[in-house]
């Protein structure tokens, strides 16, 4: 089917291929993709806006091939804004910003189904405004068994006086936000996850680790804190995941949590493109 012209805020975008599968489980069409990031913009575009965007595309649906592309294609529209930032070796990559409707829907036209932010805005790209630690079950840990892990490590951030957000990964684990001023770079808040994520693995050697290595986890939680380096990002709070279901990066609040109830009852397909 030839790509056809919508128009979003008065910009016209070509838009292909709408009847294209992308869950084949599911029948997700790109038109649906389309149309569920266009209902939940307001809400996430927010979390986007001056943050350099690392896509991952699906061109054949989730279980075909996928690619990370961090350069903003040229035949991208030229009202699609960039950013050119510096990489190790003298590498200039020009990242995508993603501010308005027209860019969100530009982005899943390219079959880009996960959406990953940076920790920084690109006017202060060195300095993170957000700390994370991403909880990530060790089969058979579950995501049961990192709530109880969230749940001390947001006390812990309470005792040091720092707020802590947290969400499903959309996965099978957490992630936990912290907001920090933006005046310290990313070796520091790596560092500064990496004390809070060792005191919690020591205190529960048992359901937690920082181990690196997959096969020295043995079931257990890791607390990732190496994902605030420079350029590391996860993926974007109401963006979609490409798993079964159609799952989503879903926030949650921490009197959720906190009831027993809400805990027993929540599984990563709670959340979903519906």
């Amino acid at each position: 089917m030839p790509a056809i012209q919508i128009q979003v805020n008065n910009r016209s975008l070509p838009v292909s291929n709408l009847e294209k599968i992308l869950w084949p489980d599911e029948k997700i069409t790109k038109a649906e993709v389309l149309h569920y990031y266009t209902q939940v913009a307001p809400y996430l575009l927010p979390h986007l806006q001056d943050r350099p965007i690392v896509m991952v595309r699906y061109p054949e649906g989730i279980t075909g091939e996928y690619f990370y592309q961090k350069e903003c294609p040229d035949y991208a529209p030229e009202w699609v804004p960039t950013v050119g930032l510096e990489h190790s070796g003298g590498k200039r990559v020009n990242y995508c910003l993603c501010p308005n409707l027209e860019t969100l829907l530009w982005m899943a036209n390219q079959a880009v189904l996960e959406i990953h932010p940076w920790l920084s805005r690109y006017q202060q790209e060195a300095y993170p405004d957000f700390m994370v630690l991403d909880l990530d079950p060790d089969p058979p840990s579950t995501l049961q068994n990192t709530i109880p892990l969230a749940l001390i490590l947001n006390e812990l951030l309470d005792q040091f006086g720092l707020q802590s957000f947290v969400k499903t990964s959309g996965a099978t684990g957490l992630h936990l936000f912290v907001p920090v001023i933006p005046q310290y770079p990313y070796p520091v808040i790596t560092e500064g996850a990496g004390y809070l994520a060792r005191l919690v693995a020591a205190a529960y050697p048992e359901q937690a680790t920082v181990e690196r290595l997959v096969r020295k986890r043995k079931g257990r939680v890791y607390i990732d804190y190496l994902q605030n380096g420079r350029g590391k990002t996860l993926a974007a709070v109401y963006g979609l995941r490409p798993l079964a279901g159609a799952p989503v990066s879903m926030p949650l609040t921490w009197d959720e949590l906190k009831s027993a109830s809400f805990r027993k009852q929540l599984q990563p397909q709670n959340y979903n493109w519906q």
